[in-house]
């Protein structure tokens, strides 16, 4: 089991960038199924049979909560501060 956990730390480890990681992953209907789930269930939703979209839009398509629910996932970002993150320039705010 142990071999297991470290096969999968090094998949993610491998999927995501180095900076802001919640929304991005290499394999985008993968980390967009993942994030779908995660926020869905954050607001206490119940996701059954979680797939990926042959066609765009939506990204996905579930049953939540009982209804059949296409779902699209889009990240808001700021994207001159995302370029400095992903160079490694880190800016505080206090």
């Amino acid at each position: 089991m142990a071999d297991e956990n470290k096969k999968t730390a090094a998949v993610i480890d491998e999927s995501v960038r180095p900076v802001q990681t919640c929304w991005y992953w290499k394999d985008k209907p993968v980390g967009e199924r993942r994030v779908a789930r995660k926020v869905l269930a954050q607001v206490g939703m119940t996701v059954e049979g979680l797939r990926s979209c042959d066609y765009d839009p939506p990204d996905c398509e579930a049953t939540v909560n009982g209804f059949w629910t296409g779902i699209e996932v889009t990240e808001l970002t700021h994207s001159r501060t995302l370029e400095r993150s992903l160079k490694g320039e880190r800016h505080y705010f206090i």
